[in-house]
C-alpha cells in the first residue's frame, strides 16, 4: 500500500488548491494542485505542514468552506498535533465525564503521529463518521423474517447485520464495529461515561461476543472498555479477511497501537474539535 496515493484519493480540488497555495506562499514560487496530484508523497507532507491547519483554522467559524474535505481538516489538525507535542512533557487523559488528569507517557502519542500509516488510520477513521450509512438488513423475528432499519452508529444494528451477513462482509461489519467503538471512546468519552442507554447496548454488543466468539475480559473502565473491544473486533475482521489489503492494511498496521491512537485522538478531540464536534459528526451528537 502506498500510503501518499491513498491520502491524494481522499483530496478535493479545493484541498489540492488550499495546500498548493499553502506551499506557494511558503516556497515563494508557484506551486499548483496539478503539482500535487504528480507527487503524492508531496501532497502528504503539506498536508501535515503547520501552516496548512492554520491556513484552515483561519476560514469562518462555522465550519471550513464547501470545498475543503473534513478529510484534509483531520488530517492537518494531526500534522499540528504532532508539533504541539514536539518537547511536551504531558498531556491530558480522560478519566471521567469532564475530568481529564496530566500524564507524562507523550512518547506513544509522538511515535503514532511520526507515522503515516497510522496518522492516514485515524484521518480515515475520522472522516468515515462525517457521514454515516444506513440502510436495510431482513433479520428473523419470533419465527419469521422481517425488514429492519439499521445504521452505523448502532452496535446492535451491526450485530444484527452480522447475523445474516454473507461471509464477505463479514471482516467489513467487524471492522465498522471496531471503528465505532473507537471513534466513540475517542471523540466522545464523556458522553461513554454518562449515558446508561448506550453503555447497555455495548454491553450486549460484549455479551453477544463473549460466549460465541472467546471474547477477552474487558476493563471496567468504559473508555478503556471500548478501546479492548475495539480491538477484539479488529483482530476478528483481519483473522476473517481473505487478504490484508488496503483498508485492512491499515488495521493490521493500528491494531496493536489502540491505547495510543485513542489518546491521540482524545488530545486532538479536546485540542481543535471542542465545541465544534456536532459540525464534524452531526449524527454522533452528545
Amino acid at each position: 500500500m502506498r500510503v501518499a496515493e491513498r491520502y491524494l484519493d481522499h483530496l478535493t480540488d479545493g484541498d489540492l488548491e488550499c495546500l498548493a497555495a499553502v506551499a506557494s506562499a511558503i516556497q515563494g514560487r508557484t506551486v499548483t494542485a496539478e503539482d500535487l496530484r504528480r507527487q503524492p508523497g508531496w501532497a502528504e507532507y503539506w498536508i501535515r505542514h503547520p501552516a496548512t491547519f492554520e491556513a484552515i483554522r483561519a476560514q469562518p467559524q462555522q465550519g471550513l468552506r464547501h470545498d475543503l474535505s473534513p478529510f484534509l481538516f483531520f488530517s492537518a489538525a494531526l500534522g499540528r498535533l504532532a508539533q504541539d507535542l514536539h518537547g511536551v512533557g504531558a498531556v491530558p487523559e480522560w478519566v471521567g465525564p469532564r475530568q481529564r488528569l496530566f500524564v507524562f507517557d507523550v512518547d506513544p502519542l509522538r511515535q503514532v503521529l511520526a507515522d503515516a500509516e497510522l496518522r492516514l488510520f485515524v484521518a480515515e477513521l475520522l472522516d468515515s463518521y462525517t457521514h454515516v450509512a444506513s440502510g436495510a438488513v431482513r433479520v428473523k423475528r419470533r419465527g419469521r423474517m422481517v425488514r429492519q432499519r439499521i445504521s452505523e452508529l448502532d452496535p446492535l444494528h451491526l450485530v444484527q447485520w452480522l447475523e445474516v451477513a454473507r461471509a464477505e462482509e463479514r471482516p467489513w461489519l467487524y471492522r465498522r464495529l471496531g471503528d465505532l467503538a473507537l471513534f466513540l471512546a475517542g471523540v466522545f468519552p464523556d458522553f461513554l461515561g454518562r449515558s446508561s442507554r448506550w453503555w447497555r447496548r455495548w454491553q450486549a454488543v460484549a455479551a453477544w461476543a463473549g460466549p460465541a466468539h472467546q471474547e477477552p475480559r474487558l476493563p471496567d473502565d468504559p473508555v478503556r472498555w471500548m478501546e479492548a473491544l475495539a480491538g477484539w473486533c479488529y483482530r476478528t475482521a483481519l483473522r476473517l479477511a481473505p487478504a490484508v489489503t488496503g483498508e485492512m492494511a491499515l488495521v493490521a498496521a493500528a491494531v496493536d497501537r489502540l491505547t495510543p491512537i485513542r489518546r491521540v485522538v482524545n488530545v486532538a478531540t479536546d485540542r481543535y474539535l471542542l465545541p465544534q464536534r456536532t459540525w464534524w459528526f452531526p449524527t454522533a451528537r452528545e
